[in-house]
This record gives C-alpha cells, structure tokens and sequence, in this order.
C-alpha cells in the first residue's frame, strides 16, 4: 500500500512541476511578444519544453511501476 502512495505523490509532483514550467514559459512567451523581441529566446523555451516533456514521461513511469 505504501508504495501504491508514494507513486501517486511522485506521479503528481512530476505533473504539476511540468504544468507549472510550461504555464511559466506561456507567460514568457506573452512578454517576449508584447516587448517586440521576436525570435528571442527560443534556446530557453525550448529546453523549458523538454524539462516538461522529461518530468511527464517520469511522472507517468513512477505511476506505473508503483501500480503493478
């Protein structure tokens, strides 16, 4: 049973620090628009994006192992 919990805590933790970089990067991308810097920046978001992208894949692993 304890693992069965841990694995949701590690399933949700992940997800929400996925969720939250990329409501981050929406928020950045916004500024960069509306200060006219157009192609700026992208180096970082796109790394954003792959953080978020590794985090969902871990979030969705830690749940899975944990289940069966």
């Amino acid at each position: 049973m304890l693992s069965e919990d841990l694995s949701l805590v590690g399933f949700t933790l992940a997800i929400q620090m996925a969720v939250g970089l990329l409501a981050v990067a929406a928020v950045f991308e916004g500024w960069v628009v509306l200060q006219n810097h157009q192609g700026a920046n992208w180096a970082v978001l796109v790394s954003v994006m792959k953080t978020a992208f590794v985090l969902l894949v871990v979030g969705n692993l830690s749940c899975e192992c944990g289940l069966s």
